[in-house]
């Protein structure tokens, strides 16, 4: 696989998560989610439990069945909450680059790096590019990652939120995969979405999973004219006329 080499290398999934994250944060802020009610109330009281003890969830679903709205409604409830929110996507144009998932993932917490070991800081920053160096064994990566988690969470609950989970590169995978089963002594969550029948890393590790069904008749007849009511105002409030719309 090729390396991270380069800071800005994974972009285009940094680029699609801000795109994503706003519609759906756009939408959800101002319209209510439609006929998920069960779910908000899973996923409320996943990050509430997160703030004390860790724990990793899957949601889990068919293409379009809005397992994104749903992560992004966990991602807003976690910050009002006070948990700092973490992101990540997966998209085909990164899948062959290595770490780039976990580029995306940990960038955010760089100031963290010193509060690690040498040998662990020396061992992420090679593998994620921002310095030259050689590629470290794949437990010393793991364990860096989870000891910069740790400093990160040491004042502020953290939740990873992960979405496409077949797209995320396999290094970054691996990685993840290995943290998501390390979790439960540290105020650290991770939440992350795929489709069905797609293989991902949450699967292969056993951890707890939520299905996400389709809408009910009525649920999804609500959200049509939701949709149409939002058509309408819309323009009024200066948002574009159609919530997928990603200004």
């Amino acid at each position: 696989m090729a390396t991270l080499g380069r800071l800005n290398v994974g972009t285009v999934g940094a680029r699609r998560k801000v795109a994503v994250g706003s519609r759906a944060e756009r939408f959800g802020r101002l319209v209510p989610l439609v006929g998920r009610d069960e779910e908000l109330l899973y996923l409320h009281d996943f990050v509430d439990h997160v703030r004390t003890a860790g724990r990793a969830l899957l949601l889990s679903g068919d293409p379009g069945v809005g397992k994104t709205v749903l992560l992004e409604a966990g991602a807003q409830y976690a910050r009002e909450r006070g948990v700092r929110v973490l992101s990540a996507a997966g998209v085909e144009f990164d899948v062959d680059v290595s770490f780039a998932a976990l580029h995306q993932l940990l960038l955010p917490v760089f100031g963290e790096f010193d509060k690690i070991g040498d040998w662990h800081r020396d061992a992420l920053t090679a593998a994620l590019g921002l310095r030259p160096g050689p590629r470290s064994d794949q437990l010393v990566l793991s364990n860096a990652t989870l000891a910069v988690l740790e400093a990160a969470a040491a004042n502020t609950p953290l939740l990873l939120v992960v979405d496409d989970l077949p797209w995320i590169d396999r290094a970054s995978a691996a990685v993840l995969g290995f943290v998501a089963r390390r979790l439960h002594q540290l105020p650290v969550g991770l939440l992350a979405a795929s489709r069905n029948g797609e293989d991902n890393f949450l699967d292969r590790a056993g951890l707890p999973e939520l299905s996400i069904a389709p809408l009910t008749d009525t649920a999804a007849h609500t959200l049509l004219e939701t949709r149409h009511a939002w058509r309408r105002l819309a323009p009024l409030l200066g948002f574009p006329t159609d919530p997928a719309d990603p200004r």
